[in-house]
């Protein structure tokens, strides 16, 4: 095992991770779709089970071509056995356009929801626009069948003839009861991004209400908050965790209004935050490759970042396994991407467990 020591006001970054030292393993690498995997996101059910989801296709967008006429899908994979094996992926969605980003989580009704947003480039009065709309696509039955995919209703129009861009870059979390928020993010103007939660009271068959988060400062800080994730902290309250910075917010009302966002003390993009059930809030992220950072005030002061992989392509997803460890799905980025995880624990310490003696 490789070991990386957690300081309160400093860190080590882990030195030269390979595939030598074990401290990873390889999911897919290859498929139908062709040879490049992204976008990974993991949940735990109640039954034991580890569901994945990640992004197929050509490239880092795959737009329909000759090859992929139908441009990326989404697939889904299945263990058993908390991560070590890992069953051959099954069609999760795969519409006309280009599927992207997914994102998973069984709710409380036992339903499978993932969240995806497509993407559509295409020329109108002589300018080149991009369309996208963020849905979302049940199963039943734990994953072995999905519906088809419905669109998440937002209050938001294209008033910059720029092309209507609904993205999602986070899973959807379970409130009370029927009560879930997906956390999206729409581009008002171009280039400059919004986060915005918005609500259902029927697990996700229906939208409601969109509620911003700090929309004033997002339009006026760089790009703009988008790709977001939300977690409910120890004291009851929900935290939100937004690229870039990265930055956090906080709801004291189940999500209805966000107080102001602030930064965290280090850079990290592509954010994916979860209370651990010894109630520490992790966040893992993008920069330096892929990285996590604790707190275990709820987010008022965090250690880190502490890394966990050299690659960069990050937009993790986490699960918290049977033993308390926690396993995290990342992908490379580059020609040939493929889907990654790694599995630590959280003690005084992140520890690396060594995946080649699994």
């Amino acid at each position: 095992m490789r070991t990386l020591t957690v300081l309160i006001l400093a860190c080590m970054f882990l030195p030269g991770l390979c595939a030598d030292g074990a401290t990873f393993h390889q999911i897919t690498d290859k498929g139908p779709w062709g040879d490049y995997e992204a976008f990974p996101d993991v949940c735990r059910m109640v039954n034991g089970d580890l569901y994945m989801v990640f992004y197929a296709g050509y490239g880092h967008v795959s737009n329909p071509s000759r090859d992929l006429p139908r441009g990326g899908a989404i697939y889904g994979m299945r263990s058993s056995d908390q991560g070590k094996t890992w069953s051959e992926p099954i069609l999760v969605v795969d519409t006309p356009e280009d599927d992207r980003d997914p994102h998973v989580a069984q709710l409380a009704n036992g339903d499978l929801l993932v969240s995806f947003f497509d993407s559509v480039y295409y020329v109108e009065d002589g300018k080149r626009k991009r369309r996208a709309e963020t849905y979302v696509v049940r199963s039943t039955d734990g994953g072995k069948t999905w519906g088809k995919p419905d669109v998440v209703t937002a209050p938001y129009q294209d008033t910059e003839g720029i092309g209507r861009r609904i993205f999602v870059s986070g899973p959807a979390a379970q409130l009370k009861g029927p009560h879930v928020v997906l956390p999206i993010y729409y581009e008002p103007t171009a280039g400059h991004y919004v986060t915005s939660v918005i609500h259902s009271d029927d697990f996700g068959r229906t939208w409601t209400r969109a509620s911003p988060v700090d929309p004033e400062a997002s339009l006026k800080f760089s790009y703009g908050f988008c790709e977001a994730s939300i977690a409910r902290v120890s004291d009851g309250r929900l935290i939100i965790l937004m690229r870039p910075g990265m930055h956090q917010a906080y709801s004291s009302d189940e999500g209805q209004t966000w107080t102001k966002a602030t930064g965290l003390p280090h850079r990290g993009d592509a954010p994916t935050v979860m209370l651990t059930s010894k109630k520490t809030l992790l966040v893992a992220h993008r920069h330096p490759g892929t990285a996590v950072t604790l707190s275990d005030d709820d987010g008022a002061t965090w250690s880190g970042p502490h890394q966990i992989d050299t690659v960069g392509g990050a937009y993790p997803g986490l699960a918290e396994l049977k033993d308390g460890s926690i396993l995290c799905v990342y992908y490379e980025e580059g020609n040939a991407s493929s889907i990654r995880q790694a599995i630590f624990t959280v003690e005084p310490a992140v520890r690396l467990e060594n995946l080649g003696k699994k």
